[in-house]
This record gives structure tokens, sequence and C-alpha cells, in this order.
């Protein structure tokens, strides 16, 4: 009888000692919201971005197909910065948010949309002796120039050391010849070296 209360005052004695130990997980925090249109329809793909103002930690995500996010493991304090921007809409921006321990901080937004007028977009392309599309050009080219090949290293002093450098090379398939046909998977590439 002794013992059995002597085991019971032992538990009562320890349980609330293990119930603090069970408290002391908490060490971050983070936010989750949702984020509608003005039509009251969830935006797949927002992106939301959380920066901690005084360290300068950017925390990130995007919406899920609901448009829901949630960002954990977020320091506790603050003042954050919440900008949430999606393509074609005005972005939001939530100041001086503070984060409390083991909580999230709930931020919903709605976005409304955004007319901007483009301007015209000129692509151009500039022509050199050689171009790079031509219909001179028979295949993939690697350029090796003079200071190159004086800066590389060579072991066997063989133009094999160089040719390593393009990705047509297998081993010593070029063998210091001038053109070489390699055949690769049925397909023929023709690959010339040409030496100054």
């Amino acid at each position: 009888m002794i013992k059995q209360f002597k085991r019971l005052f032992m538990m009562l004695l320890f349980l609330p000692v293990s119930l603090m130990i069970f408290g002391q997980g908490a060490t971050t925090s983070g936010i989750n919201g949702r984020v509608l249109d003005s039509a009251g329809q969830p935006m797949p793909g927002a992106s939301v971005v959380a920066l901690h103002v005084p360290s300068g930690t950017q925390y990130a995500t995007t919406t899920d197909v609901k448009g829901n996010y949630r960002i954990q493991n977020m320091r506790v304090g603050g003042p954050y910065t919440i900008k949430i921007t999606f393509i074609g809409y005005l972005s939001s921006s939530y100041t001086d948010v503070i984060l409390k321990l083991g909580e999230s901080y709930v931020q919903d937004a709605v976005l409304s949309e955004s007319t901007t007028t483009l301007q015209e977009v000129i692509v151009s392309s500039g022509t050199r002796n050689y171009s790079i599309l031509s219909s001179e050009r028979s295949g993939t080219q690697t350029n090796v120039s003079s200071r190159d090949l004086a800066s590389l290293p060579t072991i066997s002093r063989s133009i094999t050391d160089f040719t390593k450098l393009t990705p047509q090379s297998q081993g010593n398939s070029f063998g210091g010849v001038m053109a070489v046909l390699i055949q690769s998977l049925s397909m023929e590439q023709h690959s010339t070296i040409t030496s100054d």
C-alpha cells in the first residue's frame, strides 16, 4: 500500500515536468492566407514574399490551386512586409506585420486587374562576317583561340589534348586528322579541325 502511494506521488510530481518539456517545441511562427481576384475566384500561382525588415530575410511561396498559401518556420517578431503579386494584377503590400510565437498569422488578399499599355518591342540581329545561323555551316562548332592554346596544359603535345574541349570528341577519335566522320546513334555529324 505504501509502495503504491509512493509510485502515485512520484507520477504526480513528475507529470508537470513532462508537460513543461513538451511545451518547449514551438520556436517559430508562420503566415498563411488565401488570394482571390476581384470576382472572388482563387488565384493559383500568385507570388507571396514576406520580408523580415530588421534582418532582410525573405520567405517566399506561391499559392496552390485553391489560392491558399502558407509559409512556416519564420522568425518570431517583426516587423514584416508581405507583398502579394500576380501578372496582370495590381500587387498588394502589407506592412508592420508582427508574428507571435507558435501562431500562424492570417493575411488574405484580393487582387484587382491592372491595365497596362505595352510599348512595341523591336527585335534585331547583328550580322558578323561569320553568322551563327548560316547556310555555310554544317554542324556544331567549338572555337579555341591561340590564347587558349597557349594557356591550356598539354601532356603529349598532341592535338587530341585540345580536341577534348569539343563535345563531339570521343577520346582519341580525332587522332590528328583534319576531317572526321563521327557516327553516333546512327546519325552522321561532320566535324572539322583546323589549325593555324
